[in-house]
């Protein structure tokens, strides 16, 4: 809904059954309630200490990211806060491609920084508009904190480059 309507946009909501609709003009957008007890989100995020944190418009962010198309193959990013920019590489097939953008950071990250599944950043940052604060702490959890959305992003292991492989007949 968010990636299709504007903080300006009024909706009228619904609540048929097991079906929550919005409405408004022209459009109708509807969700279906899933039954059960959820993680409580809230205190998830609550209890994220930022170590780290930046400052950096979404869509040069979204700019920065759409190096993985460049870097065929590359699953994960490598994010690094640095005194003033946020640096990505990714590890491709063809080899590594690295960008930076300028960001107001108040803190950086070790210089090893932390690994995030490429893609679900870069649908993350399609939809995020303006300026965003990054924040992350000391295991790399990433909150993502636009002006009224928290996002939430698990750090993964950084994928191992292929070593050579040397053959038995080499002398």
């Amino acid at each position: 809904l968010a990636s299709v309507s504007t903080d300006k946009d009024a909706f009228e909501v619904g609540d048929i059954g097991n079906e929550i609709v919005f409405t408004r003009e022209k459009m109708m957008f509807r969700m279906k309630k899933l039954p059960g007890d959820f993680m409580g989100v809230n205190t998830v995020i609550k209890s994220i200490v930022p170590a780290c944190s930046a400052v950096i418009s979404a869509e040069e962010m979204l700019k920065c990211l759409e190096l993985k198309r460049i870097s065929a193959g590359a699953q994960t990013v490598n994010l690094v806060l640095s005194k003033d920019a946020i640096l990505l590489k990714c590890d491709g097939e063809h080899g590594d491609v690295q960008t930076e953008a300028a960001a107001i950071v108040s803190k950086g990250t070790p210089s090893a920084g932390f690994y995030y599944n490429v893609d679900k950043l870069c649908k993350l940052f399609q939809v995020v508009s303006g300026r965003v604060k990054l924040e992350l702490d000391v295991k790399g959890l990433l909150l993502i904190k636009s002006r009224s959305e928290v996002y939430f992003q698990v750090p993964q292991r950084a994928k191992n480059k292929r070593q050579p492989q040397i053959s038995d007949n080499a002398a």
